[in-house]
């Protein structure tokens, strides 16, 4: 979608994945950055690690959400830039395809469009331009897929108040196991040991 709100690239869409540098010097990216990376991050400050865009609806999700929530154009800018994106550079002669490289769309689109691209793009860009009284977040949720269901009515009362006890025959198991390695890879540290003692 729009990387990081912005348009940032030669698309405008928000690539799979990215990374970033912290202040110490480490970076969330896997291996190290190419110059080409480090480039592109002093200029954006977020550098791309998975050029692909696979029609992936999250960020114009809470583009809408945000936009139902504060009521501010910004929001709806962002969506038509994004549909203005989308019809230069996802569009075939029967649909839509997603990119093989969002910083170089001379790379070709993939030969796929994924379900959610119907199911949930498309309604949440269509949500963001409609009557915000049509389907009202005060009346309705959504699912994964972007459905709508009428909201049950509040509750009185939501919980007993208290914590419930585990059921019986429960056993914590966990005391004393080994638990993953947390931060294996080598530029960030070395991995620490984890025992799960409480």
């Amino acid at each position: 979608m729009l990387a990081l709100h912005t348009i940032l690239n030669s698309t405008g869409i928000g690539p799979e994945g990215f990374a970033y540098i912290s202040n110490d010097g480490n970076f969330t990216g896997g291996s190290a950055p190419s110059a080409a990376q480090l480039s592109f991050y002093n200029q954006h400050g977020f550098y791309v690690t998975n050029g692909l865009y696979i029609l992936r609806p999250e960020v114009l999700e809470s583009n809408f959400y945000a936009f139902r929530v504060t009521g501010d154009s910004k929001y709806l800018d962002r969506a038509a830039a994004a549909v203005k994106s989308f019809n230069q550079f996802l569009a075939t002669p029967n649909g839509f395809a997603g990119l093989n490289d969002v910083t170089n769309p001379n790379r070709g689109l993939i030969d796929d469009t994924e379900s959610f691209w119907f199911a949930e793009v498309l309604k949440y860009l269509y949500l963001t331009f409609d009557d915000p009284n049509h389907i009202h977040l005060d009346r309705y949720v959504f699912n994964t897929e972007a459905h709508p269901f009428e909201a049950p009515p509040p509750k009185p009362k939501y919980g007993s108040g208290g914590i419930l006890p585990p059921k019986s025959g429960f056993e914590a198991k966990s005391v004393g196991a080994p638990l993953p390695a947390i931060s294996p890879n080598a530029k960030v540290g070395p991995a620490a040991s984890n025992t799960g003692d409480i």
